[in-house]
């Protein structure tokens, strides 16, 4: 080991009791995790974690919600229409699908508790459309079945569970 240099740092007290305690159940020193800590940093180039500097508004988080919540909408309304016209699902769209409805159940949850202070004008019964995500995503995850020669496809109580999502996504905008 290279010669030693000494690091000050300020941190909530409650932060820095809580972490040395857990820190003493693991029999880890303090020093020896920061010495962790600047060792991964130096390998990796990177922290092993995501330190978010941008802040939203309120307003700003509203504004994305409800543009994801046009492109879950808009997203399963399409697919919806491939299953009713008999049209082959390909793992593309199952892909993008789950991927859209996982975006907006995780920024639901993300901005949950602000949403109810923000959204005064009462658009979307964000509960409803947030709901309705479970379901479809449920719904894919259960009940999305493949065959070599058929392809993807959704079982025929799926296409009906499937529906019922949809309808509640959509009757979420409270002004339909």
């Amino acid at each position: 080991m290279g010669e030693q240099a000494q690091i000050g740092v300020k941190v909530d007290k409650n932060l820095k009791d809580e972490v040395d305690e857990i820190l003493r159940s693991l029999g880890i020193k303090p020093t020896t995790a920061i010495n962790g800590l600047y060792h991964y940093i130096l390998q990796h180039r990177e922290l092993p974690f995501i330190i978010n500097t941008h802040v939203n508004k309120p307003s700003n988080l509203l504004s994305n919600l409800f543009m994801d919540y046009l492109l879950l909408k808009n997203t399963l309304c399409d697919f919806y229409l491939k299953i009713e016209q008999a049209e082959q699902i390909t793992e593309n769209n199952l892909d993008l699908l789950k991927h859209v409805v996982r975006e907006f159940i995780a920024n639901f949850r993300q901005i949950e508790n602000a949403l109810y202070k923000l959204n005064s004008g009462n658009i979307i019964d964000w509960k409803k459309a947030f709901n309705g995500a479970k379901r479809a995503f449920y719904v894919l995850e259960t009940h999305v079945r493949f065959e070599t020669c058929q392809g993807h496809y959704l079982e025929d109580s799926g296409i009906i569970k499937l529906s019922l999502a949809l309808k509640m996504i959509a009757e979420a905008e409270t002004n339909t």
